[in-house]
């Protein structure tokens, strides 16, 4: 679940820092809106906090779609960072769906053996 938590958390992060570049496109915008993500989630992560790995595995998140979704590329930004979110979103469905396929199977796998 761990997982699932940091892609939630830097997916959700990259979107409100997309919508909120998009408001005003500029350098210097963009270049403060990913310093303050950035410093944000790099203090907590800094921390001695047991939530420190989450909110490292959040910064990666929130970079990797972020940077990959304002790149130049031959689609539009738009369109390139809402397919880079519809990825993330879908691999979140996946593990969730897998776990609790998973997690049935070997309650029940426990439990016939206990009997």
């Amino acid at each position: 679940m761990g997982l699932v938590a940091i892609n939630l958390l830097g997916g959700v992060l990259a979107s409100l820092a997309f919508a909120f570049v998009e408001l005003r496109p500029s350098l210097p915008f963009l270049f403060l809106t990913t310093l303050l993500v950035g410093l944000i989630l790099g203090g907590w992560a800094a921390t001695s906090s047991p939530l420190a790995k989450l909110y490292g595995g959040a910064l990666t998140t929130f970079l990797i779609l972020f940077g990959t979704g304002l790149s130049p590329l031959p689609a539009s930004t738009p369109e390139s960072f809402s397919t880079r979110i519809g990825f993330v979103l879908f691999a979140l469905a996946y593990t969730l769906c897998m776990t609790a396929l998973l997690w049935r199977a070997g309650r029940a796998a426990e439990n016939s053996r206990m009997a």
